[in-house]
């Protein structure tokens, strides 16, 4: 197999045998493929953007004139319903997969710990995020779904929060 992707080429030497093909399968393109969207709802619109239709910028955002790091202010946004959508697929490898699937790690349930801890990290994001305002989440999922082709976890967080900032950080 040709490795013309930097992280496929990082998988190549894994303990987990398939993980060089599932990383050149999902990245092919030579880095990971992202999407961004994000929904506002508000009583009177109602619009989603994705990154294939957000307009590119050259300013970043977190930064004032001089360089400084700035958090941005949304005092002036009016508060809107906000759903964000964020999922990850993490390459266990055929042992610790039978294991997680069996339930039979000696530390417990694997996949409720991570749903804990998912639902956790949601309600601490602006504490362990510079930068990040404070979101007063109205829901918070955390899904887990075992791929037994893959050897992997399949893992989808979903937040909401009324607000004038959104939740993607938390997703």
């Amino acid at each position: 197999m040709s490795f013309s992707n930097p992280t496929a080429a990082l998988w190549k030497g894994s303990r987990v045998p398939q993980a060089a093909a599932v990383a050149q399968q999902w990245w092919g393109s030579g880095c990971p493929q992202r999407h961004h969207s994000s929904c506002v709802h508000s009583d009177t619109d109602s619009k989603c953007l994705s990154s294939g239709s957000l307009p590119a910028s050259d300013q970043l955002t977190h930064v004032d004139s001089e360089g400084r790091a700035a958090m941005v202010d949304v005092g002036r946004k009016p508060d809107t319903e906000r759903v964000a959508v964020a999922s990850a697929l993490v390459l266990l490898g055929p042992v610790a997969f039978e294991l997680v699937r069996q339930n039979q790690l000696k530390k417990g349930d694997a996949l409720m710990v991570a749903q804990l801890a998912g639902i956790q990290a949601a309600k601490l994001t602006s504490q362990l995020i510079p930068l990040c305002h404070q979101v007063a989440l109205s829901h918070v999922q955390v899904q887990l779904e075992l791929d037994s082709t893959r050897h992997a976890v399949a893992i989808q967080a979903t937040c909401r929060a009324r607000g004038p900032t959104g939740v993607e950080m938390e997703a």
